[in-house]
């Protein structure tokens, strides 16, 4: 995918990103921009500004790229007003046409406001504004009568808007407008895809602000598609966005929750890598994101635990993506209590430094002693029972790390330079066999060497 899209709702900007309290004069401004589109195209006003509550924000990679009106959002509203259902991710093509040429149909035939009003309860919200818009208008003339043409002006708004004072008309002149809307959508999205706010929202907005809100939005479509392409578009974004000189340290509300950047960066690292999760309860923001530049940039495979830092093994973690296996009680508690004796086991021992996998090492540990030898076992994860007991531990020699651990399971496995253990009865005995080995001063200082390249 060359190009990515995101909205950006027009309510979160103003309440979050703008750089005072004139709100009204943005919304406004915006508002009157994306309605002198649909002006020119269709020669057609609404009362409402039902096209305007989110922003298209359009880019190739970068954090910020072009901010206009949303095509995708217009054409939402269309099927709304017709009442065409649509999916949450809608496709313009010549089944979608059919749809609404058919709804349009459906509407020339309506004779009553009741059938109007079951058929189509936004054009029937539209004749009600207009009505009470036009009771407001004649009501303000007779009490404040004025000698210019200011009343006639605003009352001619009824008829820019198709809105007769026959039912019959109003019909007839909605059918005309939704056919146009319709037949020259094509004529909208051309337009809307040349229209450019970046100007406007960085002299009134605050540009950091919108950077984040731009990155979280992409994630956020990250989470939602199935598509692995499509996916790791959106996370270039974020990738960019981590990367980039915005001042990053910005909390914005979203759906009435705070949303910061340590928000950001755990739950990109969690869709990107699965099992970041357990770093996030222990590293620091900054640490965080050191690690999607070392993964990234140098494409490792094992990242450092800082020292005296360690995950808390027994922490249950909700996330959609993993699945509880179901199995007695009796089972799950058995689990659970070998998953929590494993983790102290190693916590115990006189390890120099621990790494965590990533890529086709996520959700192994690796635990460096000073004779040399290094264990690699499966992380505990209370919501992956199973994960107590069910990888073997596989254990190798500092000095051939680097080159083994960059084999795929399958192939490390099958070395001769790699030795497994099962989580038998008897594992810990021969793991602790493994670790209490003497060891060299020469295997010391490759443990220590090899510590000090991850640390980096």
């Amino acid at each position: 995918m060359s190009e990515v899209k995101t909205q950006l709702s027009l309510a979160v900007l103003l309440k979050q990103c703008a750089k005072d309290d004139n709100i009204e004069k943005y919304l406004n401004d915006i508002n009157h921009a994306n309605n002198e589109i649909i002006h020119d195209i269709f020669k057609y006003q609404k009362f409402n500004y039902c096209f305007s509550k989110n922003l298209e924000l359009r880019n190739n990679g970068e954090v910020i790229g072009f901010i206009g009106p949303s095509y995708d959002e217009y054409l939402k509203n269309i099927c709304l007003f017709l009442n065409v259902p649509v999916e949450e991710k809608i496709i313009d093509n010549e089944e979608l046409t059919n749809k609404l040429n058919v709804r349009l149909l459906v509407l020339n035939s309506i004779t009553t406001e009741k059938e109007l009003k079951k058929e189509f309860p936004y054009i029937y919200q539209d004749l009600m504004e207009g009505r009470k818009l036009m009771g407001q208008i004649t009501e303000q003339e007779q009490k404040h009568p004025r000698t210019d043409d200011f009343y006639k002006e605003q009352k001619h708004a009824y008829y820019r808007c198709g809105l007769r004072r026959s039912l019959n008309k109003f019909i007839t002149t909605q059918t005309q407008v939704y056919r146009r809307f319709v037949e020259r959508r094509e004529s909208y999205k051309e337009e809307t895809q040349k229209r450019n706010y970046n100007h406007y929202l960085k002299k009134y907005f605050d540009i950091d602000k919108i950077a984040f809100y731009a990155a979280y939005s992409f994630l956020e479509e990250a989470k939602k598609t199935t598509d692995i392409n499509e996916k790791e578009a959106y996370l270039k974004v974020v990738k960019n966005y981590l990367y980039s000189n915005y001042n990053k340290y910005r909390s914005i509300k979203i759906n009435d929750r705070n949303v910061d950047l340590r928000k950001l960066v755990e739950d990109y690292l969690t869709e990107k890598y699965d099992n970041y999760y357990r770093l996030s309860e222990v590293l620091s923001t900054r640490e965080l994101i050191d690690i999607v530049k070392a993964q990234e940039e140098n494409n490792v495979d094992w990242v450092m635990i800082p020292v005296g830092k360690n995950p808390n093994a027994t922490r249950h973690y909700i996330n959609s993506r993993y699945r509880t296996i179901l199995l007695p009680e009796f089972e799950l508690e058995n689990l659970r209590k070998k998953g929590q004796e494993k983790e102290e086991f190693y916590e115990k021992t006189p390890y120099l430094g621990k790494i965590i996998g990533l890529s086709k090492y996520k959700g192994y540990r690796g635990y460096i002693y000073p004779n040399g030898e290094i264990l690699l076992d499966t992380v505990y994860n209370a919501n992956k029972p199973q994960s107590a007991v069910g990888c073997a531990i596989y254990n190798l020699k500092v000095e051939d790390f680097e080159t083994l651990s960059k084999l795929d399971k399958t192939h490390l496995r099958n070395n001769s330079k790699v030795k497994r253990i099962f989580h038998s009865k008897n594992w810990k005995e021969k793991a602790q066999q493994i670790i209490d080995k003497p060891g060299t001063e020469e295997d010391i200082e490759k443990a220590k060497q090899l510590i000090k390249k991850y640390q980096k």
